[in-house]
């Protein structure tokens, strides 16, 4: 009758074994079983009768087997028992077990597109027990019907973790896990198989955006194999312990992004997505993300930087939360990563800065410990009080070349509508200090590249006027104060062009022959009151160019006034653009006199209402204004500039048409300079801050926002409102310079025998009108010159040197110079030329004795065909290397031995260290023998201690020496001199 089948071992220990086999399918329900078994080692046969029959057909019958002996080797058959009572003939081959401690607790790690990570727990070892040799893992595609269960390759006792390769990926697999005993039985880990479906993770989780409520994350698709369907985002609050999870459907090979909202300040989640297949949800996902909500700084931007340094700017996040109490910075080589999440070398973050003020304050730092002249970005993260973390994003990237000399920066005066960003110069706190700005003669100065217009009208530059009219020059009226420049748009948006001028107000009547009292009602002021003063007109006077001047370019304007002669005159790009004569008829003496700037304030009648406060014209007093004039007189609003500025200066003088033209291009004043009132580059490191007046009086240059009609306060010397610091392209004379690839002057560089150095030098000169000249210099001298070294001697912007060093250079330190030559043109005037400007970098080359560098494909007898020598020579001089054939590209090895020089060296006593001619000797030594040729060194002669004899006869290009003498005493600095001895050919040494 029928016998049972699929006998297999479920569970083992040391001592026992549990068995399972299926009953017959059909035929005689068996009323019980016998269980037959073989010790091998002790060829004994033990049975175990009457096993009760569980079910009914095909019931999967269970048995335990005890008192075994661990790690030996048993054969197992099971037989079934009819009703009668007999026992049927099983022919199926009997099941071979061994009992040892099996693994248990398989569990999945991790799944990847095509692989499932497991790991379990080893056995627990007992006295005298016997190991596992080896564990193997099952697996089996539970999608295919009738797929076979394939085992993996064995993996080592000792390890309790796997991967299980080459998976169908987006399959449902199990895993079941076997230790292999002694005897080669697979004994199968306790508990149960795994199951895993192999799914392409997600990757890179990183956040990308934060505020005080939300967490903005996102994370790149699977790279390759089977796609999720969805993900799912796992977000935990690690001090309530609550669980969220949102899901998002996949799109494929794109970023994916989620905002999770309503989050708490004050909590610290850990984040985490999964890959979702078709409901099934791989449990590894990508890698962790701990993170607290919290507000981002804003606006960074840059001071000034120097050599090693930059200071930074921001502001602290806006919230009716408390502001941070502490930032970072973070700083790294820019271009190292794309974004701000990828790790970098070198990334590193400065100490915690402290809140400095209120919240509202703007915040610095200055970073030091940067290297010149290499781009680096800058970050600022805010501080979560609550948690004590910092946000993981910080700012938008500012990128930094710190590098020496001036920073070279303009200020960027974006438009803002009908309000604009400006800056200014904070009035003096004394009557004197006042008075220095009001000269009787001014000139005003600046480059100016002006934006594209969006309306046609004027945009004040430089000075402080306080209105001028856009009416006729002759036009009569109160308010006409002061000086500056302006620009004036002719239209808006593209194909606008302008004009720029120069506006000076004056009183119409200095001799104080008119009075204003009855004007004044006409003009729209409530009373003539407050005309108050003197009586006296003010008038505008106006020079200006065509309209001929194009945005997005930049331009210099000057604007001059003399009181001396009365000419106001206009300068632009070194040419003379307008010119007027400023001037009255005293009615006392019949004399045409220059007219005087009339200033605000000095007794001059101006206009004082409710309607256009006076305070307006208080705060112009005694101060300077970059980017605001008034352009009406009826109204006098303010005439914002939306430009790049750089290199305002004022002077107490009225400079000439050749003042003007031929300084205007230089990108420095001398603080010191005769009548220079005030001069802002926007760039001198000296004050830490980018708007100080160079001057050197204490007045500095601040960017201020403005809102129509609101009130002005004092506001302390530092940038901030919409107004930005540029590096700026003002083509000023700036000092032409080596590239930050030319290596630094001073460089020492070791090049072996088999290496090819090569190096480049490049200049960099800002500006296109002059003329740079790079000059490679070899030495002149024989023992130091490169050998077939290939250069270019001198190129308009850059050098270049490649060498790869031959036998006979050994020994030599090869200095190479990079010589720049600057020749500067000044494009306000083609005849002004300026004295050339020379710098220097310098590189030495150091050609080790005795050592070679291998290359591709070298071998012991190729290196020693090229030095005349044998493989046993140079393998012998090179006991680091265990086998001839154990050469690899890039290793220095040895080609022969260093032997000191002393008084008692002699040609003999080197020819007999490697049994080689003399000349062999010297070809491996020629920079020490050049260099006793060209100093002409003598050496004493053999038994005539008073005769000496120069070297003679050197032929550099055989490496042959004819010496006329046989002892080699060293004279002076020659004491001490090394000499390479490599083994010959001829050498009895090998």
């Amino acid at each position: 009758f029928e016998q049972p089948t699929a006998l297999v071992v479920t569970a083992a220990t040391e001592s026992s074994v549990t068995l399972e086999w299926r009953a017959p399918d059909m035929g005689v329900l068996p009323s019980g079983y016998r269980l037959r078994y073989l010790d091998v080692t002790a060829n004994q046969v033990l049975v175990v009768d009457d096993i009760p029959h569980r079910g009914s057909f095909s019931r999967v019958q269970s048995y335990t087997v005890g008192a075994m002996k661990n790690g030996f080797r048993y054969e197992f058959q099971v037989f079934a028992r009819a009703g009668t009572g007999q026992y049927g003939i099983n022919e199926n081959p009997p099941l071979v077990v061994t009992p040892i401690a099996p693994p248990d607790n398989l569990a999945v790690t991790t799944v990847s597109a095509t692989s499932v990570f497991v790991k379990w727990d080893p056995p627990i070892p007992s006295p005298g027990g016997i190991s596992p040799l080896n564990y193997e893992v099952h697996y089996q595609n539970l999608d295919v019907t009738g797929s076979p269960s394939v085992p993996s390759a064995p993996i080592p006792f000792g390890l309790s973790a796997a991967e299980v390769p080459g998976l169908v990926s987006g399959a449902l697999f199990s895993l079941c896990l076997f230790a292999r005993a002694p005897t080669g039985v697979l004994v199968p880990a306790l508990g149960f198989c795994a199951t895993a479906r192999p799914i392409a993770q997600p990757r890179k989780l990183r956040i990308v955006d934060l505020s005080y409520t939300t967490l903005s994350l996102q994370w790149d698709p699977a790279a390759e194999g089977a796609s999720a369907t969805q993900y799912r985002v796992v977000a935990i609050n690690q001090g309530s312990g609550a669980r969220s999870e949102q899901m998002v459907s996949h799109v494929r090979e794109t970023p994916h992004n989620l905002t999770l909202a309503n989050m708490s300040y004050a909590s610290v989640y850990r984040l985490q997505v999964f890959a979702v297949v078709d409901g099934y949800s791989e449990e590894t996902g990508s890698n962790q993300v701990v993170v607290s909500p919290t507000g981002r700084a804003t606006t960074t931007r840059l001071c000034y930087f120097d050599r090693t340094q930059a200071n930074i700017q921001w502001e602290a996040p806006v919230s009716s939360l408390p502001a941070p109490s502490r930032f970072r910075i973070s700083i790294r080589p820019s271009g190292c990563a794309t974004y701000s999440w990828q790790p970098c070398s070198f990334d590193r973050f400065s100490q915690d800065v402290m809140l400095q003020g209120a919240s509202t304050s703007t915040q610095a730092f200055l970073v030091n410990g940067l290297a010149q002249g290499r781009a680096v970005e800058f970050r600022v993260h805010s501080y979560n009080d609550a948690t004590g973390l910092f946000d993981p994003v910080g700012t938008p990237p500012l990128v930094v070349v710190p590098r020496g000399g001036r920073a070279e920066f303009a200020l960027r005066l974006p438009a803002q509508g009908a309000a604009g960003s400006h800056a200014e110069v904070a009035p003096a706190a004394d009557d004197g200090e006042r008075e220095r700005l009001r000269p009787e003669s001014v000139t005003v100065e600046a480059w100016v590249k002006l934006a594209v217009p969006t309306v046609p009208g004027v945009q004040g530059v430089a000075g402080n006027a306080y209105s001028y009219s856009l009416q006729a020059g002759t036009s009569l009226g109160a308010g006409h104060f002061g000086y500056g420049l302006f620009c004036t748009a002719d239209a808006g948006g593209a194909g606008a062009m302008f004009s720029c001028g120069m506006h000076v107000g004056t009183r119409t009547d200095p001799s104080g022959a008119r009075s204003l009292v009855d004007l004044c009602p006409q003009l729209g002021f409530e009373s003539g009151v407050y005309c108050g003063g003197q009586p006296g007109y003010t008038t505008s006077h106006r020079v200006e160019s065509p309209v001929n001047i194009a945005p997005n370019t930049w331009v210099h304007v000057g604007g001059s006034y003399d009181a001396g002669t009365g000419i106001l005159l206009l300068v632009v790009n070194g040419a003379l653009a307008d010119e007027s004569l400023v001037t009255y008829i005293d009615p006392a003496t019949n004399e045409t006199l220059p007219k005087p700037i009339a200033y605000s304030g000095l007794g001059a009648a101006y206009p004082m209402s409710t309607v256009y406060p006076w305070h307006r014209t208080d705060w112009t007093i005694g101060s300077m204004l970059i980017g605001i004039a008034a352009p009406t007189v009826e109204k006098a609003p303010r005439a914002y500039l939306t430009a790049d500025v750089d290199e305002v200066r004022v002077w107490s003088s009225g400079r000439t048409l050749e003042d003007i033209r031929d300084h205007g291009y230089f990108d420095t004043v001398a603080p010191g300079t005769a009548h220079l009132l005030g001069y802002w580059p926007f760039d001198d490191p000296a004050f830490f801050h980018s708007c100080a007046d160079d001057t050197r009086v204490g007045r500095d240059a601040s960017v201020i926002e403005l809102a129509g009609g609101a009130g002005l306060g004092r506001i302390p010397a530092i940038l901030s409102g919409s107004a930005i610091l540029v590096l700026s392209s003002a083509p000023l004379d700036r000092p032409a310079a080596f590239s930050a690839d030319t290596p630094a002057d001073g460089t020492q560089m070791i090049v072996h025998l088999g290496d090819s150095v090569h190096i480049t030098a490049a200049a960099i000169d800002p500006n296109p009108s002059d003329r740079a000249l790079l000059r490679l210099e070899l030495p002149g001298e024989v023992h130091s010159h490169p050998t077939g070294a290939t250069y270019s001697d001198i190129v308009a912007q850059g050098a270049f040197f490649s060498w790869s060093p031959l036998a006979r250079d050994a020994g030599k330190a090869v200095s190479l110079c990079f010589s720049l030559t600057n020749l500067v043109d000044n494009p306000l005037r083609s005849d002004f030329v300026l004295a050339p400007l020379a710098l220097r970098t310098c590189v030495t080359l150091h050609v080790p004795l005795c050592k070679y560098r291998t290359v591709q494909g070298d071998t012991f007898r190729t290196i020693a065909a090229r030095f005349r020598t044998t493989w046993r020579a140079l393998f012998l001089v090179n006991p680091e290397v265990t086998h001839p054939d154990d050469l690899s590209a890039g290793m220095v090895i040895r080609i022969g031995s260093l032997f000191a020089l002393d008084r008692n060296s002699s040609v003999q006593t080197l020819v007999d260290t490697v049994r080689a001619s003399w000349s062999a000797v010297a070809n491996n030594n020629n920079a020490l023998l050049y260099r006793l040729w060209t100093d002409q060194y003598l050496l004493r002669a053999p038994g005539s201690a008073a005769a000496e004899h120069p070297l003679t006869s050197l032929d550099a290009g055989q490496g042959v020496y004819d010496i006329s003498f046989s002892t080699l005493d060293q004279l002076h600095n020659y004491s001490g001199a090394e000499v390479c001895l490599v083994a010959q050919l001829n050498s009895n040494c090998i």
